[in-house]
């Protein structure tokens, strides 16, 4: 039933989107909705739209998966990711107060599996705000895998 009336209200609004030139994006998130990058992909492609895709979060993935798998099944559908950190180690929604890098999401394997399919678009830090030392040392760590030219 989800599935169905949230296709239902999306086509909905899409004639805005399009007067309005935005996007919508489908996240992948911890609701049980949507489990598999298959299942994600088809509910995108069945709104037959290319203004709606996949907002990418692959922190989200990390306690049920690996996100650089979802990536080739995603594949253009891709428009936006999200940068934060999981570690498995801790439990339900405390796994997220990992530091970027010392969980357990590979970033250096999304990063690449982005780059094949031809992602260039935004890497968005969806991390807890700090001062000017701590944001230095978050921009650092997307650095250490966003500059590798893998």
């Amino acid at each position: 039933e989800a599935w169905t009336r949230s296709q239902a209200e999306i086509r909905k609004i899409l004639p805005l989107a399009a007067e309005l030139q935005v996007q919508i994006l489908i996240e992948n998130v911890w609701n049980k909705f949507l489990l598999g990058p298959t299942e994600l992909a088809r509910y995108i492609d069945e709104l037959e739209s290319p203004l709606v895709g996949s907002h990418f979060d692959p922190g989200n993935l990390v306690a049920f998966g690996f996100p650089e798998q979802w990536v080739p099944i995603l594949g253009k559908r891709i428009h936006k990711v999200d940068v934060k950190e999981y570690t498995r180690k801790k439990h339900s929604y405390d796994g997220f107060n990992a530091k970027l890098n010392d969980g357990d999401t590979d970033w250096p394997a999304v990063v690449k599996a982005l780059r094949a399919v031809g992602y260039d678009g935004w890497y968005t830090a969806e991390m807890a705000g700090g001062d000017e030392a701590y944001l230095k040392d978050l921009a650092a760590r997307m650095d250490a895998f966003l500059n590798t030219g893998s």
